[in-house]
């Protein structure tokens, strides 16, 4: 699954397979640091006053102008960056991978807080104040937090921003943290920075995309066309199922296992029909429907709503939960009627994400043919 991937993708799997081990990290040419704080969320660092690295050495990203490559401090980082001003202002940039989901969003976040003199959030507010960016070609999820005070040693007033993308068995971190006025001058830099990661998927003869994260962690990709009348089997270990002749093939996407166009009404947008999955809980079923019920304007639940609003099936042996959510807003920031129903269904190691979006007319005509083919899938055996 992971031979197309790109060098930065395999980097992050090889350390988590490694464990982080030293001599691990070496063997693929990670910088060396001296940091004993394995966290993503270590304290962040003054700019390094060693020389920048050689220019011979690649990157999977463009390095802003500016910003300084620092021998890195910490074991646990892919890549370490600073950039100070001459009144000894600074941030400190890096891109720390860690194995599965990394301790999940909400405890990273909130260590984050604490670190700039935040107090802690819970998972609606959480939920509410994370927004999805684009990291090369795959989806992550940005935190952009306001401190209330200073780092230790410094009386400079710090902020953070943070971008979480899951990659393989790991998921990645990508974070700058510093004097408020030096991460507001280079915000921009920043997500200029995570487009130009290489991260592979799309293009024709890949089979890397990853699945939608939450807090989330493991995808496994392909490409799938679906016969109208027959099971489709596109990869050893992936499900069969049968999609309605009307539903087209979309194609390679970022952070999915397969897509598909409905067609709407006359004048009506498709609708996206979504397949991923992420290893363990996927960063917890009610963090998932949060995050899309705050994509569509509405409130966050709580666990005892989710228990009463949504309705359990059978999916191929497998307890599954299928939400059906309508709000104001669609995914994208627009202001229309749209409608999400989508089926989270754990199995084994793994949590499988069923997912049609668009318009609440179209999704309310391709209810059925949605649950039908929820009931065609077959999982291969374990």
């Amino acid at each position: 699954m992971y031979r197309h991937w790109p060098s930065f993708v395999s980097l992050a799997i090889a350390l988590s397979a490694a464990g982080c081990r030293e001599e691990k990290i070496q063997s693929y040419r990670v910088p060396k640091e001296t940091s004993s704080d394995p966290s993503p969320t270590a304290s962040p660092h003054g700019p390094s006053e060693s020389a920048p690295a050689s220019s011979e050495r690649k990157t999977p990203w463009v390095v802003p102008q500016g910003w300084v490559d620092k021998a890195s401090n910490s074991g646990m980082r892919v890549a370490s960056y600073g950039v100070s001003t001459p009144d000894g202002r600074s941030a400190d940039i890096s891109i720390i991978a860690l194995e599965g989901s990394g301790g999940g969003a909400l405890t990273n976040v909130n260590r984050w807080r604490d670190q700039i003199g935040l107090t802690p959030v819970n998972q609606e507010e959480l939920s509410q104040s994370s927004r999805v960016v684009t990291i090369g070609q795959r989806e992550a999820v940005l935190y952009e937090l306001n401190g209330d005070r200073a780092i230790s040693g410094s009386p400079h007033t710090n902020n953070t921003l943070a971008a979480v993308m899951p990659s393989g068995d790991v998921t990645v971190f990508f974070k700058m943290t510093g004097e408020r006025a030096v991460v507001t001058e280079n915000r921009a830099k920043f997500m200029e920075w995570l487009k130009s990661v290489n991260t592979g998927g799309g293009g024709s003869g890949h089979s890397a995309s990853e699945p939608e994260p939450a807090s989330g962690t493991s995808p496994t990709t392909s490409n799938r066309a679906a016969s109208p009348s027959s099971s489709t089997t596109v990869a050893a270990g992936l499900p069969q199922w049968k999609a309605p002749a009307h539903w087209q093939p979309a194609g390679e996407r970022p952070m999915r296992l397969a897509s598909f166009n409905v067609p709407g009404d006359a004048g009506a947008a498709p609708a996206d029909l979504s397949i991923s999955t992420l290893s363990g809980s996927g960063g917890g079923m009610l963090a998932n429907v949060n995050r899309w019920r705050g994509q569509l304007g509405l409130a966050a639940w709580t666990d005892n709503d989710l228990g009463r609003q949504s309705t359990v099936i059978d999916l191929d042996g497998n307890r599954a939960t299928v939400v059906d959510l309508t709000g104001d807003k669609s995914p994208q920031g627009e202001v229309r009627k749209t409608r999400i129903l989508a089926a989270i269904m754990p199995r084994g190691e793994q949590t499988w994400f069923y997912k049609l979006t668009g318009e609440g007319a179209v999704v309310a005509r391709e209810k059925e043919n949605f649950l039908g083919f929820l009931k065609s899938i077959k999982h291969p055996a374990n």
